[in-house]
């Protein structure tokens, strides 16, 4: 996964963009080092919590614990999707994985 990626301004100089290990809890986006010093997501324009506590990490391919619960709960292709109970289950189980 790239760390940042290089952006030609207007005035043709060279800005590099930082992400973070973070992402958005509004939208799902991953966020920019400026964008959680500023307090505002670039995506959705929505506000940030002040505390890094807040801040979506992401995990097994999901944006947020939220976005994994969606996810395992939606029906499927194949049938029903999981109930809330064993989708909460599966995703405690991928998330406490990767923070292994």
């Amino acid at each position: 996964m790239p760390i940042g990626d290089l952006m030609k301004m207007e005035d043709g100089e060279l800005m590099l963009r930082v992400f973070s290990k973070y992402h958005c809890p509004n939208c799902g986006n991953r966020l920019l080092e400026s964008e959680i010093e500023e307090g505002n997501c670039g995506e959705c324009h929505g506000r940030l919590p002040k505390s890094d506590g807040l801040l979506s990490k992401p995990f097994a391919g999901f944006a947020s614990f939220d976005a994994c619960m969606t996810h395992m709960t939606s029906p499927k292709p194949d049938g029903q999707g999981y109930d809330e109970d064993t989708a909460r289950k599966v995703c405690g189980s991928l998330q406490a994985r990767e923070e292994k």
